[in-house]
């Protein structure tokens, strides 16, 4: 069964405003491979026009959060401008006086970096 341009734009336009492939393909009377395969198609024409991608290699983009060492970033380099042979240790005690709940391993982790 061939599905006709308008029926393929049905398909995407309720793909994208959050309609499950399920329940497209029950309202119009399409299997769900149908529907499946009509919303792929749309990902890599659309991914094509669009910004070149990275490589499927890399894996998928990975979004960072925040850090509960985000806020005290400051601080603990100005412990180690001040105290140039501080120990991890003795700078994650200095972080907790000021509030710092995160655990050693990442202060341990920045200063290493710093």
């Amino acid at each position: 069964m061939k599905i006709d341009p308008l029926q393929k734009n049905d398909i995407v336009t309720r793909w994208k405003s959050g309609q499950s492939i399920r329940a497209i393909s029950r309202e119009l009377g399409l299997g769900r491979h149908v529907i499946a395969s009509v919303i792929s198609q749309h990902v890599s024409q659309t991914q094509a026009v669009d910004a070149p991608s990275r490589p499927a290699s890399l894996g998928p983009i990975r979004l960072t959060r925040k850090s509960k060492l985000d806020a005290f970033i400051e601080p603990l380099g100005q412990l180690l401008e001040r105290y140039p042979q501080l120990t991890a240790q003795r700078a994650f005690e200095e972080l907790r006086q000021l509030g710092y709940g995160g655990s050693y391993t990442s202060v341990r982790n920045q200063v290493k970096a710093l």
